[in-house]
């Protein structure tokens, strides 16, 4: 099999695996307390794909590990507020709630790198390859959305929209367990989506309602 074709079918299971995870949201909204429920039910599903579940050997002989991580660092600074800017000190780099990690880039490098937890060695840097094959933020909403809560979502937009130097595909997932969104609520993700046209938008309501595409 070649790289291509590897990846190919990472990124199939990484969909059918979202596929999956809305699906179920849109039977069983109640099944889903908080964001990390969400998260952990995401993060098993993707570890039941053979590749992903296999552990892959970092560079220099020290260590393996899986693709799928949880809060893994973001390569970049940038102020928490909109418009997202990279920026330097004393502003800090976020975490993505779930990442699929490239395989070629954990084969090629050692742990210091592939683990992102020393910001000195990969601060601004890129390489050959995206490190990140798909990057994963998840909201669920449990009751009207504040004006907060509608500028958090459209931060995580921009971040994700920042991150096309070392990120293959970026996903935002929002749940909607608490009732349709209002009306202009609605128009506000759909500007979103329009705005930050690299980012898969996934919307998803219980089954109970009729189902509204944003996008």
């Amino acid at each position: 099999m070649t790289g291509t074709e590897k990846h190919y079918r990472l990124v199939a299971g990484i969909e059918s695996s979202i596929s999956e995870l809305a699906r179920r949201f849109r039977e069983s909204p109640l099944d889903f307390f908080t964001e990390s429920d969400l998260h952990s039910w995401l993060y098993h599903a993707l570890l039941e794909i053979p590749e992903l579940l296999r552990r892959y050997g970092m560079a220099e002989a020290s260590g393996k590990t899986v693709l799928v991580h949880r809060e893994y660092p973001t390569f970049f600074r940038f102020r928490e507020r909109l418009p997202v800017e990279k920026t330097g000190p004393p502003a800090r780099r976020g975490h993505y709630d779930l990442v699929v990690l490239n395989p070629d880039f954990v084969t090629t490098y050692p742990p210091e790198i592939v683990t992102n937890q020393t910001f000195s060695m990969v601060e601004g840097k890129t390489w050959p390859m995206k490190p990140i094959l798909a990057a994963i933020e998840v909201k669920l909403l449990t009751r009207r959305p504040s004006a907060q809560i509608m500028q958090d979502m459209e931060i995580d937009f921009q971040v994700l929209q920042q991150s096309d130097p070392w990120v293959s595909s970026a996903h935002l997932l929002v749940f909607n367990r608490w009732s349709a969104l209002p009306h202009h609520q609605h128009g506000e993700l759909k500007r979103m989506a329009k705005e930050n046209k690299d980012i898969t938008l996934l919307y998803v309501e219980p089954s109970e309602r009729t189902p509204r595409e944003i996008g």
